[in-house]
């Protein structure tokens, strides 16, 4: 990884925690994976209402455009939010978009509404999309666990 791309990373790890980073077993779609991932973050942020942030996110098109990495990205900003916060699933195997593409993880963060967290907002995505390239979601992949995982992202 680049410095640049370390970097990235460090700011991704302050999104996750071991309970946030799932690696769902079984085929499912993937709104049923959104709604795992959002109850995930909703249990450790109890600002959040999860019925509020799931129609938010539905506003945002679900799981949204995948790149052409395999990552979808998922995202918006919450009203009383103060803090960047989220969830990793990481796919054992690709799951059709239903926009088109292949899924290989699902990166869902939330950022505060207020208007002075906007440019922190726009780097992060920018760092997301210098972090996840073929080859990093294919470690994450390999990894198989959320610590491992964790480790990754906090190098």
């Amino acid at each position: 990884m680049n410095e640049e791309s370390k970097k990235g990373a460090t700011s991704i790890a302050q999104l996750l925690s071991v309970n946030r980073i799932i690696f769902p077993s079984e085929q499912t779609d993937s709104r049923l994976l959104l709604e795992q991932l959002v109850r995930r973050v909703c249990e450790e942020e109890p600002t959040l209402d999860f019925s509020s942030v799931m129609a938010e996110l539905s506003k945002q098109e679900g799981v949204g455009p995948v790149l052409e990495t395999g990552l979808a990205l998922p995202h918006c900003r919450v009203d009383g939010l103060t803090h960047f916060t989220g969830a990793l699933a990481v796919l054992p195997s690709p799951l059709r978009s239903p926009k088109g593409g292949k899924i290989r993880a699902i990166l869902l963060f939330f950022s505060p509404l207020q208007p002075s967290f906007f440019s922190q907002h726009l780097r992060l995505l920018a760092a997301v999309a210098g972090v996840f390239t073929p080859d990093f979601i294919r470690q994450l992949q390999v990894a198989g666990n959320a610590q491992k995982v964790l480790n990754y992202f906090k190098k």
